[in-house]
């Protein structure tokens, strides 16, 4: 425990220098991009890292060298940018004086003096634009008199023409908009109205028949909705009806229409909603069981408890955890048995084969992999056998009867399949039961290893 506790101390330091490592290194190669970006060497980032693998200190250094090349660069052109600005706008101030007040802060003074030129040239383009105004308003408005009447009458007043022209425009236009919205509005519930009654006639073709009378037209309309939604309510009334018989949520239905009178749309996305609730829960339930019965099947097959699983299913029938925790306690002794068995089975080959390490220094070596180690003393028992009856080679000569090397190729496939499927006894033991029936334990043997692939 003292060991495992060092050796994850030291391997938690490892780890924690190796973030460190790396958290460097990302930020070098952060640095290193940002500098590209500012620079722009001719090669990405990923070029000059890659140039520079393990050197990127180095690299940094020459980049930040030309990026102040370049800085010195860009404040000699940021310069003669102010001096130009300066020509354009005349601020009061020499280029020299403002750039000696503004000694690296250019990019503020270029804004500045910017913001000065884009000023004055506004100012010499807004008389223009006005009288382009008033001649515009004038065209849109119709006030009686000529755009040039009314410029030499407001000779530097146009922004009141202006503002009087662009008044007279705005009621203009509300009295537009008023008749246009209430149009819209019309058409809206027209359209409305249509989808909600299907009169045979799209809203189109019945807009275009009801020119000018659309009123009369949303009057039959609704009239015939009126007629449709009695029909709608009795047809939502039968479906509350039978998800009610659906879901019993306690209370009658004409109870609930009664409490949702003109809101039955909210109570059948209620009970829609109850429904779904109790069809999940079904599900829910439906699948817990499906996997008690796969566990139930697997646990069967693995025990062989004298009954099929359908059958103790039907005795179990509600107690299924029950019978899950009874056929584990069986398959807990059995597996028990087994590896008693299979002990009992390598303390007899350790006997015969004599390997060098005790039955209990084996067990203990290949605890958990005891068939591993039964395949591997039934090898060598076949071996040390072989060389005890003096046969240096596996083919075996035919005895008196011609039938010796049958029986001992059957006795070599009797012990792979033992080895494989452990049955609970030792090759020797079912071969002395089943002598002269070599081959009908073959074919059980066959069987029980095809069954323990199926169930695996």
């Amino acid at each position: 425990d003292d060991l495992i506790k060092n050796l994850e101390k030291m391997k938690a330091k490892q780890e924690k220098s190796a973030v460190k490592e790396a958290e460097l290194k990302a930020a070098k190669r952060v640095r290193v991009s940002t500098l590209v970006d500012e620079t722009m060497p001719g090669k990405s980032a990923e070029e000059l890292l890659a140039l520079y693998d393990g050197k990127e200190d180095q690299l940094i250094k020459n980049l930040e060298k030309m990026n102040s090349k370049k800085l010195v660069k860009d404040k000699a052109n940021k310069q003669q940018s102010v001096r130009q600005l300066v020509d354009e706008t005349n601020p009061g101030k020499s280029a020299e004086e403002l750039l000696a007040m503004y000694d690296g802060k250019e990019d503020d003074l270029i804004k500045n003096l910017t913001k000065m030129k884009a000023k004055q040239e506004k100012a010499t383009e807004l008389n223009a634009i006005k009288q382009q105004s008033v001649r515009a308003l004038v065209d849109e408005t119709n006030p009686g008199k000529s755009a040039e009447e009314l410029l030499a009458m407001y000779d530097d007043k146009e922004d009141d023409l202006i503002k009087n022209l662009e008044k007279m425009k705005a009621k203009q236009e509300k009295s537009a908009v008023k008749e246009a919205e209430l149009k819209a509005a019309k058409r809206v519930r027209v359209s409305t109205l249509v989808d909600e009654t299907m009169p045979g006639k799209s809203a189109e073709e019945l807009l275009a028949l009801y020119d000018g009378k659309e009123d009369q037209l949303i009057k039959n309309l609704e009239k015939m909705n009126s007629k449709k939604l009695v029909k709608d309510k009795a047809n939502k009334q039968q479906s509350v009806r039978q998800l009610v018989d659906e879901t019993n949520p306690g209370k009658s239905a004409e109870e609930l229409l009664a409490m949702y009178d003109g809101k039955e749309d909210d109570l059948i996305k209620n009970l829609t909603k109850m429904k779904t609730k109790q069809d999940k829960q079904t599900d829910k339930v439906d699948e817990a069981k499906a996997a008690k019965r796969a566990s139930i099947t697997a646990l069967v097959a693995e025990t062989s408890p004298g009954k099929s699983a359908e059958e103790l299913l039907a005795a179990y029938d509600g107690k299924e955890d029950e019978l899950i925790k009874n056929l584990t306690k069986m398959k807990t002794k059995q597996d028990a048995k087994i590896k008693k068995q299979k002990h009992a089975e390598i303390i007899s080959l350790v006997e015969s084969t004599n390997p060098g390490k005790s039955a209990e220094e084996l067990i203990a070596a290949y605890d958990g992999k005891e068939d591993e180690l039964i395949k591997n003393l039934t090898k060598m028992k076949s071996k040390k056998d072989l060389k005890a009856s003096g046969k240096k080679s596996v083919t075996i000569a035919p005895d008196a009867t011609g039938n010796g090397s049958d029986k001992d190729a059957r006795r070599r496939m009797v012990e792979a399949l033992v080895a494989e499927t452990n049955p609970g006894k030792s090759a020797d033991d079912l071969l002395k039961a089943y002598e002269g029936r070599e081959e009908e334990l073959v074919t059980h043997l066959k069987k029980l290893k095809k069954s323990k692939r199926n169930v695996v």
